[in-house]
């Protein structure tokens, strides 16, 4: 015979004297019954496409320029490639100006 405590309490089922409310560690059991059968068919589909389930830096294809250098970016902390900005920013910058349209109501 079998005590309440080795009974597999499903999730999302009202709960009464028979389904009696689990305690934490039983809760999260019921969650993770199934994951390894999940991970397991994850796994299967990357080994079949031939790719692993390993996050990787994203590496950009580097284009020549001679306005390009590269620093530190001081929240991340990794080295990351920027560019001067070319000239006619500059003089959009130093002579801003405002473009205003008529609103046509209807």
């Amino acid at each position: 015979m079998s005590s309440p405590d080795d009974k597999v309490y499903p999730t999302g089922q009202p709960y009464s004297g028979t389904n009696r409310i689990p305690n934490i560690k039983q809760f999260v059991e019921g969650l993770d019954r199934d994951k390894k059968r999940r991970d397991a068919k994850i796994d299967a589909q990357l080994a079949a496409n031939g790719q692993s389930g390993d996050a990787v830096d994203h590496v950009p294809a580097r284009k020549p320029g001679k306005n390009r250098r590269t620093i530190r970016d001081p929240v991340t902390g990794k080295d990351v490639e920027i560019e001067d900005i070319g000239s006619n920013h500059v003089k959009t910058a130093e002579n801003p100006m405002v473009c205003v349209t008529p609103l046509s109501i209807k």
